[in-house]
């Protein structure tokens, strides 16, 4: 029972991050503010990023990061069991920016050196497209909380599979191009 509870206190702490990470991908199909974040500037004939890393991505992968956030605050009296964080003393604005531009810097430090080593934009590179959101997430909102070894390894654990699950639902349903 206690792996549960500490499964999902993982889960409930880095929701934020794995929404900013979930929205650029479901918002891609809108076709505004689709501007790539390289600006279509290539280093040795591959862009920086690619076309997927739009601007409309990262605004709305931060701004989904934060309202994640604001919605744990509003039910933290109910779920002092399964948090980690102390949302009574949280800043929102600056914990859900963290948890949003962090998992998606990670993602696009991930894009560019996918870019360098030729694999085209949306297809899969196992372990990084899994985990490079996770840890640009933990590494920025370690800016901001304090995080301990069970706390890392658990939610790479936690999100590593939900991630690849996520995807292949994603792809399934035609959101995104590769199955993991």
């Amino acid at each position: 029972m206690e792996v549960w509870i500490k499964l999902l206190e993982v889960f409930w702490f880095f929701l934020p991050a794995a929404i900013a990470n979930l929205l650029p991908p479901l918002f891609g199909k809108i076709p505004y503010f689709k501007r790539p974040i390289d600006l279509g500037v290539k280093l040795r004939k591959a862009p920086l990023f690619g076309p997927s890393k739009t601007y409309k991505g990262f605004v709305v992968g931060i701004l989904g990061a934060v309202l994640v956030v604001y919605l744990q605050v509003l039910f933290y009296p109910y779920m002092l069991d399964y948090t980690i964080i102390d949302y009574s003393t949280t800043n929102v604005w600056l914990l859900g920016f963290l948890f949003g531009f962090g998992a998606l810097f990670g993602d696009l430090v991930a894009s560019f050196f996918k870019r360098r080593i030729r694999i085209k934009s949306g297809s899969p590179w196992l372990f990084f497209d899994q985990l490079d959101w996770v840890f640009g997430g933990l590494a920025f909102v370690s800016i901001y909380i304090g995080l301990n070894v069970k706390l890392v390894l658990g939610t790479i654990l936690v999100y590593g599979i939900l991630h690849v699950l996520t995807r292949y639902v994603g792809y399934l349903i035609g959101i995104t191009q590769a199955k993991i």
